[in-house]
């Protein structure tokens, strides 16, 4: 089995340099991949589509030209975690966007609009508190936790369920074949909402990587890290494209749409109540043991590079994150952790994760 690795070369001018790997990423439209050794395997394929270099003691890159569109690579995914998830996730989103996804519906093909949180309340990723400001200033208030706990929690949590998200919406499409998706983005365009083009979604793409540059910031790691991410959100971003663009982003969603089952009463799709909840119960689990099993990976890498905090004294946790002894600016990472991670993390697992399997829905 073996899947395919595409680039999209419409952007590219040969010989032009590329200012740095995300960049490249955002013209070719592949994924920018954080993990190095991820990101070095990423590379490889590229290479073998592209005649490129990098640019000695700089980030830049050269593309001298293009090889060819795709190439093909063993798929490996039968023996990951994504074939596992999609055991479970792929039903529950069929049955709720069939049956309980309010949606459009014209020539009885029906039209949902669902963001990346929706999905992982749906399949089992997360509960309703996750990401709730309200909730975890409540927690941090009751001393459960710090913010910087929660900072870590959502960028360990968020990756992977992004990752097993377009997993799960590919493989609910190999189950109904006329099913539809995109991820979009709903522009308010002088007061007129439109759904983004591809062309919109490029030019929103290459101006977070233009401010964050501005601002001195690596990635969105660091964004999320030094606390600067309501900021480039809700300020930079929509000013930058107000300016250059005339028009600003309201959401993101996916875009799914598919032949209304419920209209055709067919029933193929809805699930039974008890099923669904151990469909749920095992989405759980999963997302437990990995969010479990990564927290002590990390605690014990740490260790071994002595990377624990002893006193923390002084270290005002709730504030400025980037001023915490935890984060280093220079290498655009977390470098030290403190001695109740682990217990932390799992404690934040089981609040925003753990979902209440006795409702009907």
């Amino acid at each position: 089995m073996s899947k395919i690795f595409k680039v999209d070369t419409s952007l590219i001018i040969p010989s032009e340099k590329v200012q740095d790997y995300r960049h490249m990423c955002t013209l070719l439209d592949i994924d920018y991949l954080q993990d190095t050794r991820s990101k070095n395997k990423q590379f490889e394929h590229i290479k073998e589509c592209l005649d490129i270099e990098k640019v000695k003691k700089t980030r830049k890159y050269i593309i001298h030209a293009i090889k060819k569109e795709f190439t093909v690579i063993k798929d490996g995914r039968n023996k990951g975690n994504n074939s596992t998830y999609n055991k479970y996730a792929p039903e529950l989103l069929l049955d709720h966007i069939c049956y309980y996804e309010k949606g459009e519906t014209q020539d009885n093909l029906k039209t949902v609009k669902m963001t990346n949180k929706d999905i992982m309340e749906v399949v089992g990723f997360c509960n309703s508190e996750y990401m709730k400001k309200a909730y975890v200033d409540t927690l941090i208030k009751h001393r459960k936790i710090t913010r910087l706990d929660a900072q870590l929690f959502h960028l360990r949590h968020g990756p992977k369920c992004k990752e097993v998200i377009k997993s799960t919406l590919k493989q609910s499409q190999t189950i109904m074949h006329e099913l539809s998706y995109k991820e979009v983005y709903e522009i308010d365009d002088e007061g007129d909402k439109r759904i983004s083009t591809d062309e919109e979604i490029t030019i929103i793409k290459e101006t977070e990587i233009k401010i964050m540059n501005s601002m001195g910031i690596k990635n969105k790691f660091t964004l999320y890290i030094n606390n600067k991410h309501n900021k480039f959100y809700g300020e930079h971003l929509p000013k930058a494209l107000l300016d250059e663009q005339g028009w600003v982003t309201t959401s993101k969603f996916y875009l799914i749409q598919f032949p209304d089952v419920e209209a055709n009463k067919n029933g193929e799709f809805k699930l039974e109540i008890a099923y669904k909840k151990v469909l749920i119960a095992g989405i759980n689990k999963l997302m437990n043991d990995f969010l479990n099993k990564d927290a002590e990976n990390i605690y014990r890498r740490a260790v071994k590079e002595k990377n624990i905090i002893q006193n923390d004294d002084g270290d005002n946790y709730n504030d400025d994150l980037s001023k915490t002894q935890a984060y280093s600016s220079s290498e655009g990472r977390l470098t030290k952790i403190r001695p109740d991670y682990v217990e932390k993390q799992k404690f934040l697992a089981k609040e925003l994760v753990n979902i209440e399997t006795s409702s009907s829905t």
